[in-house]
């Protein structure tokens, strides 16, 4: 059954297009996912495969060829309602070329496996009805707190399920005890393990959960975080969280509109998570690495030395890119050679793959993209989301490598959608609604950072 009684419908409208997806897509786009989720490619390759392409990118790509010739949405339609999307999905493999063409095959799989596959996920994915990516929200925070969990596990014991490989010469991660030991679960790399449970507190946010249950997951994934180890992922979360907290509470002031049990949860919040942190830092090891390395460690380092190679560049170089083989030695010349060491902030990465012309087209086509997942979610958590997640990858060099954080973050976008705010709407205003111009209206950011179910906004569900 619909969950939504009649005359109830989601933000946004406009971002919905207005011909549903089949039902058999969407759920190859949450399959996707949750082999994303189980299967990375970090745990793929301790099970023995060897290829480049992800298996769940193969079925994007089948599902997405079937979504554009037969599927019920025409393209002409998803061009004219999705044209940031339709332009990112098209575009990306051009840009591929264009580094392929001037720096050669080695790295190109970037293009696929980190952003093409997200392209190709939303567009499976969009079409979903309001009870599927409420569905899907479910399914992501399920699989987050089960990840989380194996984390918390591997932190107390100092043992990983699928060691970190950094290549043929790696010594096995769980063969040894280090001081600054990540867990990282399912996960890729610790850095994504961080950055997906930020993604999935900001959905829990979104949910309106009843706080016998937001508190614990809450906690939980507080408690990832710190597992994890993703310095600037606990501070952006932290950061945006209370920015978010004091702009509704300061607005619910002003507008006399503020809930009662959105001071409960804040108070309680104050108290709790606090003393929880003082708990876990003193009684656990779960901590040691944001705490023994929170100013500066090796891997800051790293990332002050990494600018020293835009000093060793050629005209050439600066506007069409440099060959993979050229920057590993530019990467020796200022001391960034070593197994464990890399350039770890993913726009310098891009620029030397596609030069000063190709990054401008690609971060037109990507910051396109990112406005409109945006726009579908609608919310002002969807926004916080972007927002956030772009601070934390822009840290490291996550987009500029084999990742799946794009994808994923495209997986809880959509699911944030359908959690949007609504209120009833007259039964004798409804037909009306649907020939004003308010039902194509996409901007703005309703309703966000609330653990507790939230209040019913207006809008029309014959409109979709």
């Amino acid at each position: 059954m619909d969950p939504f009684p009649r005359g109830l419908a989601p933000y946004p409208l406009r971002a919905t297009p207005r011909k549903a997806g089949t039902p058999l897509l969407f759920w190859a786009g949450v399959v996707a996912v949750a082999v994303q989720l189980t299967f990375s490619s970090q745990v793929l390759s301790t099970l023995g495969y060897t290829g480049k392409i992800h298996p769940a990118t193969f079925l994007l790509t089948a599902c997405a060829i079937y979504a554009i010739a037969r599927g019920t949405i025409p393209l002409h339609h998803r061009l004219r309602e999705t044209p940031a999307l339709i332009l990112f999905v098209f575009g990306i493999p051009a840009v591929m070329l264009y580094s392929i063409y001037f720096v050669g095959f080695q790295g190109s799989t970037v293009f696929v496996e980190t952003f093409w596959s997200a392209g190709l996920l939303a567009l499976l994915l969009e079409p979903a009805s309001i009870r599927q990516k409420r569905l899907l929200g479910g399914i992501l925070i399920a699989l987050v707190a089960g990840n989380v969990l194996v984390g918390l596990y591997e932190s107390v014991t100092h043992v990983e399920l699928f060691p970190l490989s950094f290549g043929d010469d790696a010594p096995d991660a769980a063969a040894e005890v280090v001081d600054d030991f990540r867990a990282h679960a399912f996960f890729i790399h610790p850095l994504t393990a961080s950055v997906v449970t930020s993604m999935a507190i900001f959905l829990l946010y979104q949910m309106r959960l009843r706080l016998m249950l937001a508190g614990p997951l809450f906690i939980l994934m507080l408690l990832g975080l710190l597992a994890f180890g993703g310095r600037t992922a606990l501070g952006v979360t932290t950061v945006v969280s209370l920015g978010a907290a004091a702009y509704v509470l300061i607005s619910g002031i002003l507008n006399r509109r503020l809930s009662l049990g959105f001071v409960l949860t804040l108070l309680t919040a104050v108290v709790i998570i606090p003393a929880v942190f003082a708990l876990i830092a003193s009684q656990t090891t779960i901590a040691d690495r944001i705490i023994h390395n929170f100013y500066y460690d090796d891997s800051a380092a790293v990332r002050a030395t990494q600018w020293d190679i835009f000093n060793h560049l050629t005209l050439k170089d600066w506007l069409f890119g440099i060959p993979k083989e050229q920057l590993n030695n530019l990467k020796y010349q200022i001391g960034l050679g070593d197994r464990d060491t890399d350039i770890e902030n993913c726009w310098i990465l891009l620029l030397l793959d596609l030069g000063a012309i190709g990054f401008a087209c690609f971060v037109t086509l990507f910051g396109g993209f990112l406005v409109h997942l945006a726009r579908h979610a609608n919310t002002l958590n969807g926004w916080l989301l972007a927002g956030s997640v772009l601070v934390i990858d822009s840290t490291s060099n996550s987009l500029g490598v084999w990742t799946n954080d794009l994808l994923i973050e495209v997986a809880f976008m959509i699911a944030i959608a359908g959690f949007g705010e609504r209120r009833r709407v007259p039964w004798m205003q409804q037909r009306v609604q649907v020939r004003l111009p308010m039902a194509r209206r996409a901007t703005g950011a309703p309703g966000g950072l609330m653990l507790i179910p939230g209040p019913m906004r207006e809008t029309n569900l014959r409109a979709l």
